[in-house]
Order: structure tokens, then C-alpha cells, then sequence
């Protein structure tokens, strides 16, 4: 043991310093590996996961380690004027330019990257554990410490992604119709200011589909910001929330091979409803016809077509009063149905999530693929 003993230095004789992976601090009086061209032995050597530091009396030299590889050692500026010369920074612009600058996976330090303009698309997940097998961008909320994560395949780790920040610039969060508890740290959203329920932060990426569904009990609900378009593939429900203070609008796109009855549409919160009206004027090869329907369970988006084909185009409007309002395009059969809807219902007041798929018959049905944007 050297004379730095009782400061707790270690002295090592011949160590690879490429490879050594011991947390402490030593004293080295010779080592291998990648080391600066003028360092001299002995000197004292900082190892930390993923940052090391050599230090002589009169230099200092730092690197830092991205996946599998160690940057360059850089000597340090004592008297640092420059984002360059500090210590837990890249060493040089050369190479990065449009590049973001960004906290490494590790934590470490500063590094350039663009992992984030990568890919405007992600699959999210919710559950208690990090999913096996990720792919880049894929997102996921655990439920445990309710933090959010994102995948980044470049240095296969998950990086987190502060939620929190993210809300209080929502117009819900404004309107105090979102929040955060204060208790429980989970996500929150009312639908009169005084119950609130919880909900899952659907963010960090501009277009997410969403892979946790319970079609049963639809025990998931999430939270999309203005701009947002989500995916849900094979689901009998829409599971977003929303707070009719803001009087949100959303534009929807859907497909679903169940042969309907003529009307389909939500169930608010899945709470039956009593005031659905459904006007349609209809195309059907060289005919045209229109009709209208009153006093439905749900609020009408769309249909007509009743075929093993359907799909349409819908915007969906919510007013204060818990109104909503839509209007659709349709198609059938192969194109040759064309329908034009003019549709509304009244959601119960304590409905805070988009709702249940229903058919005129009363069948709650599976949509095959549904895409949604929220506007406002």
C-alpha cells in the first residue's frame, strides 16, 4: 500500500486501464491500454462507471464511454472559458453539426446526438417491468414509480422521459383539470374539478401506438397532448380521456370488418346514453336517399354501409355541456356505398374518456384499426 493509504488510494502496479472496471480511486505506477501521450507514472486514476480520470500534479485528463467505446482522453483547462475545455463535455464540434446536445445514457456528462430525430413513431407499453426486446423509440410507463421511459437502440438503453414537465403546459393541466397527485405521483384527470381519476401519460413522441388495452374491464385510459395521433389496433373501446371545459376536437380514421347495424358509434365513458341522433345522406351505385335516427343509446360517428368492408372519416367535437358533435365520411362495399353523417349525443357529466364501440343493435364490436388526432 502506497502513502495515500489513509485516504483510502489503492496503489496498483500494472493494470489495463482500457478495461478495468472497478469502482474507486487508485494510485497508478503503471498501467496499459489507451492512455494520454505525456502522461508520466505515477498518477492518481478516478474510475466511475462510465467516466474516468487521470489526474498528475500539474494535468487532468477526462474520457467518457458510449455503449462499448471510450472517447478520447482530453487534458482539462484548468482555467476553462470554453464549453469544449470543461471537464464532462465533448472534446471538439468537428463531426456533429445539427447535431443536439443531450445527457448521455449513463449520466455522466454532455454528448452531441440526433437518437431523437430518429423516429417520429413509438409503441408504448404500460406494466411494472422494462419489456424484453425493444425497438428503438418504443416507450414504456411503469406503473410502479409511474416514470416514463423510451428505448434508444443506438446505446440500448432506456431513457427517461420527463412526463411531469409535459402536462403542466396542457390545457387540462391550465384549466385544473388535469394533475399530478400529490400523493400517489400518478396522473390524474376530472371532469368537474372535484373527482378526479387516474389516467397514463401518453407522450414522447408525435405519433404513439398504444399496446395496452383491457377490453373487458378497459382498466387503461390515456392522455394525449394537442398534436398527438395515437393508433389502437383491435380494440372495443377508445381509451383517451378528455375535459370538456376545453372543448376539445379530435379527427378520427377507422376500419372495422363487423357488419354492422346501420348506425354505429361511442358510449361515453361507457354510459349508456338516451339522446344519439344520426342524419346520413347516402349514395348506393346511381341511388341517393337520406334518413335520420333520434333517440340512440350512443352517439352516432358513422356507418350506413353495413357491409363486411366499412370505414370512414370522422371529426369529433365536444362541447361544455358534455354535447358531442360529429360529422363523417363513409365507405362500403368495395367504395360503391357513400355516406355523409350529421351526428350528435350527451354524454353523462361525469364522462372523462372517449368511450365504448356500440353497434344500432346494441353489440359492443371491435374496431380492426383506429387512428386518432387531437386537435385542441
Amino acid at each position: 500500500m502506497s502513502k495515500y493509504r489513509s485516504l483510502n488510494y489503492t496503489e496498483l502496479s500494472s493494470i489495463n486501464i482500457d478495461n478495468f472496471n472497478i469502482i474507486g480511486v487508485f494510485k497508478l505506477t503503471g498501467a496499459t491500454g489507451t492512455l494520454p501521450s505525456d502522461l508520466t507514472f505515477p498518477c492518481i486514476f478516478e474510475n466511475y462507471e462510465g467516466f474516468q480520470i487521470l489526474r498528475k500534479y500539474d494535468k487532468i485528463y477526462n474520457r467518457q464511454k458510449s455503449g462499448a467505446s471510450w472517447s478520447s482522453w482530453k487534458e482539462l483547462d484548468f482555467n476553462a472559458t470554453s464549453f469544449l475545455s470543461l471537464s464532462d463535455t465533448p472534446n471538439s464540434y468537428i463531426g456533429f453539426q445539427g447535431k443536439l446536445l443531450r445527457v448521455n445514457p449513463n449520466g455522466t456528462g454532455l454528448e452531441f446526438d440526433d437518437n431523437f430525430s430518429y423516429s417520429t413513431y413509438s409503441k408504448m407499453k404500460v406494466g411494472n417491468s422494462f419489456p424484453t426486446s425493444p425497438n428503438h423509440s418504443d416507450l414504456f410507463y411503469n406503473q410502479t414509480n409511474n416514470t416514463l421511459w423510451r428505448y434508444d437502440a443506438i446505446s440500448s438503453n432506456w431513457i427517461p422521459i420527463d412526463w411531469q414537465t409535459i402536462i403542466k403546459a396542457s390545457p387540462e393541466y391550465q384549466a385544473n383539470r388535469l394533475r399530478v397527485n400529490s400523493i400517489t405521483g400518478k396522473l390524474e384527470i376530472s371532469p368537474n374539478g372535484t373527482t378526479w381519476y387516474e389516467c397514463i401519460p401518453a407522450v414522447g413522441n408525435k405519433t404513439i401506438e398504444l399496446m395496452t388495452f383491457d377490453n373487458v374491464n378497459f382498466s387503461y385510459k390515456y392522455w394525449i397532448a394537442p398534436g398527438q395521433i395515437v393508433i389502437i389496433r383491435n380494440a372495443n373501446h377508445i381509451p383517451i380521456v378528455y375535459a370538456k371545459d376545453i372543448e376539445p376536437f379530435f379527427d378520427g380514421a377507422y376500419w372495422h370488418s363487423y357488419p354492422s347495424e346501420p348506425w354505429i358509434g361511442i358510449r361515453p365513458s361507457n354510459i349508456i346514453i338516451s339522446d344519439g341522433d344520426g342524419q346520413y345522406i347516402q349514395a348506393a351505385n346511381r341511388s341517393v336517399f337520406s334518413d335520420r335516427s333520434i333517440n340512440l343509446s350512443f352517439v352516432p360517428i358513422n356507418e350506413q354501409a353495413n357491409t363486411s368492408e366499412n370505414w370512414a372519416n370522422f371529426v369529433l367535437r365536444i362541447r361544455n355541456n358534455q354535447r358531442f358533435l360529429n360529422n363523417a365520411i363513409g365507405l362500403g362495399s368495395s367504395t360503391f356505398v357513400l355516406s355523409v353523417t350529421n351526428c350528435s349525443g350527451t354524454a353523462s357529466s361525469m364522462s372523462y374518456w372517449l368511450g365504448t364501440w356500440y353497434t344500432q343493435d346494441g353489440f359492443n364490436f371491435q374496431v380492426n384499426v383506429l387512428t386518432l388526432t387531437r386537435r385542441a
